[in-house]
């Protein structure tokens, strides 16, 4: 079992290196690189921070909101630590190692673990959200090259999929379910504004990663791939979703004429590279204000 584990987890590499052996120019991958608009990869990179640190803030607000008193700074530091860990495996195992730090230092762990999932269900209804929006105002474009209809069908064996394993696992969840309605409930008003506000800067970081490689696309199309990235990327079957996301990416930007090698540029920089310098930003300034709020108390 071990052993099928990591070879799924394989999967994922192996895609990648297929994809630079079968589409991908080395000579226009480096130039593509040279050619990068530093001054818009900046402008990413700051709305890329504002966008995490606008989720470590949802999350701050809502554990506050809940009596569960956290600062932001270390909430930041224990998002930038599982982020980091989550690049080099899955978003899985990040949320997992978040919820163990806070579980360390929290009594109320049910409540800590709603919150999560409550921040966690806005993230996928947002992006899953934006997903279909984009896949509607694009239909006219994908339906030269794709058959939707087989598209449908599998959908609907995942569905079906989904709907029997909740109800053979329904016995397990109804137990929590009632205080997760409940939290839900209490919570839905503040994540539907933190939620539309923090999507902004989502917004905002794939137009200029576009921009910074002179990738001139309508915002819906850019939308529908990166959201698609993000799907992918929640995947256990890589490595932060290197090879299935580049794959997508590919496939997808090669309908509206953009190459390969800028494609999987976009890929690279617009979960793995941006990303990173974010998290270490968001981290160094966490150490800074810990070190201000540890002043301030003196």
């Amino acid at each position: 079992m071990a052993l099928l584990k990591k070879a799924v987890h394989l999967i994922g590499p192996a895609l990648f290196i297929f994809i630079f052996l079968r589409f991908i120019d080395l000579n226009i991958l480096l130039k593509t690189f040279k050619t990068v608009s530093a001054k818009y990869l900046l402008l990413s990179l700051l709305f890329n921070t504002l966008f995490i640190s606008g989720k470590i803030y949802r999350l701050h607000f809502l554990l506050n909101r809940s009596d569960i008193k956290v600062k932001f700074s270390y909430l930041s530091r224990i998002y930038s630590y599982s982020f980091l860990l989550g690049q080099m495996s899955n978003l899985l195992v990040a949320d997992i190692s978040s919820l163990g730090i806070l579980f360390m230092e929290q009594k109320n762990k049910l409540r800590i673990s709603n919150i999560f999932i409550i921040s966690k269900i806005a993230d996928f209804i947002t992006i899953l959200s934006i997903f279909f929006i984009c896949l509607a105002i694009n239909y006219h474009v994908l339906n030269v090259h794709i058959d939707f209809r087989k598209v449908a069908s599998v959908l609907l064996i995942f569905v079906f999929v989904v709907i029997v394993l909740v109800y053979l696992l329904k016995s397990r969840f109804l137990v929590f379910a009632e205080d997760l309605l409940l939290a839900i409930r209490s919570l839905i008003l503040p994540v539907i504004i933190f939620t539309s506000a923090i999507y902004i800067f989502y917004a905002a970081t794939a137009l200029s990663n576009a921009t910074a490689f002179n990738v001139f696309i309508p915002l819906s199309f850019l939308l529908l791939v990166n959201t698609l990235g993000n799907l992918i990327t929640v995947l256990p079957i890589s490595v932060s979703g290197i090879g299935t996301r580049d794959l997508a990416f590919i496939f997808l930007m090669n309908f509206v004429n953009v190459s390969s090698e800028k494609a999987l540029a976009l890929s690279s920089i617009g979960y793995i590279v941006i990303p990173v310098f974010a998290i270490c930003l968001i981290y160094i300034f966490s150490l800074v204000a810990s070190k201000y709020e540890d002043c301030h108390n003196c």
